[in-house]
């Protein structure tokens, strides 16, 4: 039986990827036997929920769309793993992710506006371990072109910048976009996609935090 996970993906910042890396990680954790799984989506426009939801009675996945959930939910009491999708520009939901997630993921782009705006989560991070001590949290490079001098230099910034940082990181990728218009995870469309190999070892680097 596989160890419950519930994963946000946070960020005060719109555009950062964070309904893209909780739409695809979804895929790969239910390929990985990750069921029943929850996803809840905090963001108020629902764009995450409404990708799922052409494709949930399809898979073992409860889709629910909920900005104002509570932190005494029944969902984040029960058995199944949970990922959560936060909206942007919200810190009660930044909070609650904290308070109820085993990771929180950060995902932002290569660029220093990016890191610097996402630094205020490790302190909001430091209150939310006095109730939810078994907090980790995890930055990870989105929509990247890897073999870039500017992709080389944000990582050797990020690695001075005193936060967890994943080795992996997801490239830039038109796929991903067709994923989403689809309602289907990439890892169901196209099995031997390279970014598949991406989220795959994106989950391993969360499992063994």
């Amino acid at each position: 039986m596989k160890k419950r996970l519930i994963i946000s993906a946070i960020n005060q910042k719109g555009g950062s990827g964070k309904s893209t890396t909780i739409f695809q990680l979804s895929g790969t954790m239910l390929i990985q036997g990750y069921s029943p799984l929850v996803i809840l989506d905090l963001d108020p426009q629902g764009s995450l929920s409404g990708t799922w939801q052409r494709r949930a009675a399809d898979y073992p996945v409860e889709v629910i769309h909920n900005p104002d959930i509570s932190i005494k939910d029944p969902v984040f009491n029960s058995t199944a793993s949970i990922l959560i999708d936060a909206a942007p520009n919200d810190p009660q939901a930044v909070r609650l992710c904290l308070a109820v997630s085993n990771i929180a993921l950060v995902p932002v782009k290569a660029s220093p506006y990016d890191i610097n705006s996402s630094l205020p989560i490790l302190e909001m991070a430091k209150e939310a371990r006095l109730v939810n001590p078994e907090l980790k949290l995890l930055w990870v490079f989105n929509q990247i072109k890897a073999n870039t001098l500017i992709y080389a230099g944000i990582r050797e910034l990020a690695k001075k910048r005193w936060f967890p940082l994943a080795k992996v990181f997801i490239p830039e990728s038109v796929v991903l976009v067709e994923s989403i218009a689809k309602g289907l995870p990439l890892c169901y469309m196209l099995r031997n996609h390279q970014i598949n190999q991406s989220y795959k070892i994106l989950l391993k680097e969360i499992i063994n935090l």
